[in-house]
């Protein structure tokens, strides 16, 4: 078993784009109420997950077997707000604000 980070239990963090040899990935976060418009394969596995909200699409090839580990590598290489806070040296709050809510962020070290 392998746990999958969802922003407000709902969707993935951010969009994003995954190639799986010939298959790519194209998924997109989405308001809260949207559904999950992605193809049968992925929705399956978003249904399990506990995806509510996504959006996405396949090009290349649709080898259903290549579709879902690309699905599944593309969830595994999110960022999650955590770990973009320890990359850029801002605070988890702050992160949180400038993707999720829009406010100024503040950072960890201020010079005096």
């Amino acid at each position: 078993m392998q746990n999958f980070p969802r922003y407000d239990s709902r969707t993935i963090y951010h969009d994003i784009e995954h190639k799986f040899k010939a298959t790519r990935l194209q998924l997109w976060a989405r308001r809260p109420g949207f559904g999950c418009r992605v193809a049968p394969m992925i929705h399956e596995i978003c249904e399990c997950i506990g995806i509510q909200d996504l959006a996405g699409k396949i090009h290349g090839s649709r080898n259903p077997m290549n579709v879902i580990k690309a699905f599944f590598e593309a969830l595994t290489t999110q960022r999650i707000p955590s770990d973009l806070a320890k990359a850029r040296g801002l605070r988890l709050l702050d992160v949180n604000h400038i993707y999720y809510g829009g406010i100024k962020p503040t950072p960890i070290h201020t010079r005096r």
